[in-house]
């Protein structure tokens, strides 16, 4: 199960997945205000989540944008936007590389493609 908090906005591009335990905040204490903690407002910042996207299990995004085919390591703590094509893992995460696509698989939106003309887990005749 995941835990979704939309409050300032949720973007979530085609053909991105989720894995279970994810946890997406748009909205949290703003403790920079001083005082008491229960008295401070609210930061407001949307999350945008690129297309092809793998999210890991237990990844925790906060208030951040995600760039179109990127993969976020299982457990990682997103705090900062990851450029598009980007493998972050960590906490807090940091991009660890770049995903290098074929051409055809960015040019022509098919994500999911063997390279050949099918797609992933499709019977050839």
């Amino acid at each position: 199960m995941c835990y979704v908090d939309a409050s300032a906005g949720l973007t979530i591009g085609a053909d991105s997945a989720i894995a279970h335990g994810v946890t997406i905040i748009t909205i949290e204490h703003d403790h920079h205000e001083g005082g008491r903690i229960k008295d401070a407002g609210y930061m407001c910042r949307p999350v945008t989540i690129g297309e092809d996207v793998w999210i890991g299990a237990g990844a925790r995004i906060l208030g951040v944008s995600i760039g179109d085919h990127s993969v976020i390591g299982s457990g990682a703590v997103v705090t900062k936007d990851i450029p598009p094509r980007s493998v972050a893992v960590g906490v807090p995460a940091k991009v660890i590389y770049e995903r290098k696509l074929p051409a055809a698989r960015i040019d022509e939106g098919a994500p999911h493609s063997n390279g050949d003309g099918t797609a992933y887990g499709a019977r050839r005749s």
